[in-house]
């Protein structure tokens, strides 16, 4: 096989690797490996110290693309328009009030262990601590930890 061929199949899998940044699916990336593999075997067609020279010059072309790729992609205009750049806060669920301790509520729906409760004129969210609870059974709210809301049967 020529040189001509060999060096055309080098340069596409380095073109086809680099598009593979910008283009979803992995294709691009599997064939530019391919045409890395095919340029090396070909290569080997002039004799195996020319095919392992030529094994060994793709891989360290390999690993200094890649170490020039992590260096500066990320910083570059188009790495950045490809990364997040800030932290999305807007998806959070809002955090529950530890001052509800104490608070005495009622069942909306049955808890079972879970289910709704109103307290102070808000549904929310509730466990029961242990049972089920009835709809319509007054509940005393025992502990909060982030958006949990613990609740026990009240007593008459």
């Amino acid at each position: 096989m020529d040189w001509t061929t060999i060096g055309g199949f080098i340069i596409a899998g380095f073109v086809l690797l680099a598009m593979e940044t910008v283009l979803p699916g992995m294709v691009a990336g599997i064939l530019g490996g391919v045409c890395l593999l095919v340029a090396v075997a070909l290569s080997f067609s002039h004799g195996p110290v020319v095919g392992m020279v030529t094994f060994v010059g793709v891989f360290l072309l390999l690993m200094v693309a890649t170490w020039l790729y992590f260096m500066f992609f990320p910083t570059s205009k188009m790495g950045k328009s490809l990364t997040l750049s800030k932290v999305n806060e807007g998806a959070s669920a809002p955090q529950t009030s530890p001052s509800l301790v104490g608070m005495i509520g009622k069942m909306t729906s049955p808890g079972r262990p879970g289910g709704m409760a109103m307290i102070q004129g808000k549904r929310m969210d509730v466990v029961a601590e242990s049972g089920f609870l009835e709809p319509g059974a007054e509940v005393k709210v025992v502990s909060v930890s982030g958006n949990r809301i613990v609740v026990r049967a009240v007593t008459t």
